[in-house]
This record gives structure tokens, C-alpha cells and sequence, in this order.
């Protein structure tokens, strides 16, 4: 009788350890799945936030309007979303080009001001002992050549 239980246990524990992997399995790949998927749309905003800044800062692209570069844009990140196999609305797409081109501009707002700040005369000294520098440099250099 003894044997009966212990075989019946055995074959319940079997089960409910089956079903808990199960679900501990399940839940790892719906997690794991999940953060692929971010992961992917991080990818995807960062190539869009640097294709952004590139045809906004390049020479190549500056003889075209906004509504030309913006169109470039666009066509990128469709292609990008699709290479990523990311579901994006058209309206997403042209929120997300907004936002990076609004945060490519604050940032050189930013950046001008920092630079228009720290932009500061250079003492008469300083210029002197930096020269001096560069000629002990040139007589280095040809004593050496």
C-alpha cells in the first residue's frame, strides 16, 4: 500500500514540477521576447536620431527644404522599422522625426550657449608661454631631423 503512494506522489510531484517549468519557460520567453523588442526600438530610435542629424548637418543635403529632408527622413525610419520588424503608425513615424529634430536643435541651443559663456579672452601670458612652447618644439624637431 506504501508503494501505491509513494507512486502516486511520485507522479504528482512529476506533474506539478512540469507545470511550474512550464510556466517559469513561458514567462522567461514572454520576457525575453519583450526585451528583444525594446532593444529593437532603441536600435531603431538611435539610427533614426543619427539619420536625423546627418542629413540636418551635412553639406550634401543642404541645398533641400525641410519638407525634402524630412521626407528622407522618413523614408529611412520606414525602412529601418520594417528591417527591425517594428509596427509603427505613419503618424508615429512623424511624431518620432519631430522629436529627435526638436532635441538635435535644443542641443545646439545648448551647445551655443555653454560656448558663448565660456568663450573668454585669453590672458597676454598665456599666449606668450604657449609660443614659447611651439618654438622649443621647432628647435626639437630639427635637431632631431
Amino acid at each position: 500500500m506504501n508503494d501505491v503512494w509513494l507512486n502516486v506522489l511520485s507522479n504528482a510531484v512529476s506533474v506539478i514540477s512540469g507545470v511550474i517549468l512550464a510556466g517559469v519557460s513561458g514567462l522567461g520567453a514572454f520576457y525575453v521576447s519583450k526585451y528583444t523588442n525594446r532593444m529593437k526600438r532603441k536600435s531603431f530610435m538611435e539610427d533614426v536620431e543619427t539619420y536625423v542629424r546627418g542629413v540636418e548637418q551635412s553639406p550634401l543635403y543642404g541645398s533641400l527644404s525641410g519638407i525634402k529632408k524630412f521626407e528622407k527622413v522618413k523614408n529611412f525610419a520606414e525602412r529601418k522599422a520594417k528591417e527591425y520588424k517594428i509596427d509603427l503608425p505613419e503618424d508615429e513615424v512623424d511624431i518620432i522625426i519631430e522629436s529627435k529634430v526638436q532635441l538635435m536643435h535644443s542641443d545646439v541651443e545648448k551647445l551655443a550657449k555653454m560656448i558663448e559663456e565660456n568663450d573668454e579672452p585669453l590672458e597676454k601670458q598665456e599666449i606668450i608661454e604657449d609660443s614659447s612652447s611651439l618654438n622649443t618644439n621647432k628647435e626639437t624637431i630639427k635637431a632631431e631631423g
